[in-house]
């Protein structure tokens, strides 16, 4: 429905577009005709030309804006209403001696809730203690992994246009807004500036309008904060698991149309990689039609088991999106297989370590009876040189190094 009415729409337009070029054309015939520019007839045709070129103006912005709403094709295998189950990885912790993320943030002193909605109100938060070492941690252990494999590590800032939020085709699902907009920068404008909720479009907002080299995928890892206004209410979403703020780092990808769909695989492959070695129980799912969000081509989530939820809850996810946003960012390249005429690129997002909801998965599946907690293998040489191997229960932070 929505794409037959941008047809009319488009087709209307170049109706409206044809007839102004003709009256130019009338008018500019009537202008070597009759020197008199104080004319009545060309004085009413001008004027008639002067609105005629606003309205089509107001026409077009009213057409790119309903073009810009489409949603991107879906790939054929991209279930309808429900995820599909590809792989788990490991099985469910179900202890019963478990604690969840809130109480166990308490008890080993790890994060403020109550005393952060003083300063910023609900769905912020303090970290602290052996907190913030695993935050480092896990961003240094998803930097050093992805370096390694030929990303290019990237700070992004927390500011972004409103254009690049656009064009990205961030679109949320929800009735809540879920962006948080910054008064006094070009407001109501494409120049407005936002908080970004995520790296994933400052990356792509570095090469809008350029001509790209393909050689090889141009990979980035993305270290940044991902603000967030959504809701936060609910029990399932207390604690760290829905905030406002967060860091992360983000795995950004620009490919050559027939790389795609390869690039995200290898994206997937990393993910696990990543999780696996965090020693995490968790499954991969093809989302559906319903989840993907206007860019994704295909997008595959990542769950891990969370004892606290008595379930499951996303750590990751990785979309092919085409050249959804490219088109709109204006990214290309020369393309060899339709002889080096420019084409527009395919982009591949994915997340490698979104930080709370990781804590939540290592807090609550390494917690110990005793109310320690073991932190992962390939984080200790990251957590103080090595020295901070265990979360222990009522030990400052100097008293737990070995």
């Amino acid at each position: 429905m929505m794409k037959e009415l941008i047809k009319d729409m488009y087709e209307e337009f170049k109706r409206k577009n044809f007839a102004l070029n003709e009256k130019v054309k009338i008018k500019n015939q009537k202008v070597k005709e009759n020197k008199n520019s104080g004319n009545e007839e060309l004085k009413q045709l001008r004027e008639s030309i002067k609105d005629g070129k606003l309205k089509l103006e107001v026409f077009k912005t009213n057409l790119d804006n309903a073009a810009k709403s489409l949603p991107n094709s879906t790939h054929p295998d991209t279930p309808l209403t429900e995820a599909l189950l590809i792989k788990q990885f490991g099985e469910e912790n179900s202890s019963a001696h478990f604690n969840d993320h809130v109480n166990l943030t308490k008890s080993l002193d790890l994060a403020e809730f109550t005393k952060a909605g003083k300063v910023t109100g609900s769905g912020f938060y303090f970290l602290k203690n052996s907190a913030v070492i695993l935050e480092q941690a896990l961003i240094n252990y998803a930097i050093d992994f992805l370096t390694l494999q030929g990303f290019l590590p990237m700070t992004t800032p927390d500011l972004v246009r409103r254009s690049v939020l656009d064009n990205c085709g961030f679109q949320p699902r929800t009735d809540d807004n879920q962006t948080y907009f910054i008064n006094g920068t070009a407001e109501g404008s494409e120049n407005q500036l936002c908080l970004s909720a995520t790296s994933e479009f400052p990356l792509a907002g570095i090469h809008s309008g350029e001509m790209v080299d393909l050689k090889s995928p141009i990979k980035y890892a993305g270290i940044g904060h991902c603000f967030r206004a959504e809701g936060v209410a609910g029990g399932t979403n207390r604690g760290l698991f829905r905030v406002h703020q967060f860091s992360k780092v983000e795995m950004f990808a620009l490919t050559d149309p027939k790389d795609s769909e390869k690039v995200f695989d290898e994206f997937i492959d990393l993910q696990i990689k990543l999780f696996a070695g965090l020693g995490l129980c968790f499954r991969v799912l093809n989302m559906p039609i319903v989840d993907l969000g206007a860019p994704a081509y295909k997008k595959y989530d990542i769950e891990a088991w969370m004892p606290g939820r008595k379930g499951w809850g996303e750590i990751s996810s990785t979309s092919n999106c085409t050249d959804y946003q490219s088109r709109r960012l204006n990214i290309r390249y020369f393309s060899k297989e339709n002889n080096n005429r420019p084409d527009f690129v395919h982009t591949v997002n994915g997340t490698a370590v979104a930080i709370p909801r990781l804590i939540i998965a290592i807090l609550e599946n390494n917690q110990k009876k005793n109310g320690d907690v073991i932190i992962p293998e390939v984080l200790i040489p990251y957590c103080l040189g090595g020295r901070l191997k265990v979360i222990k229960h009522q030990k400052s932070l100097l008293e737990m190094l070995d």
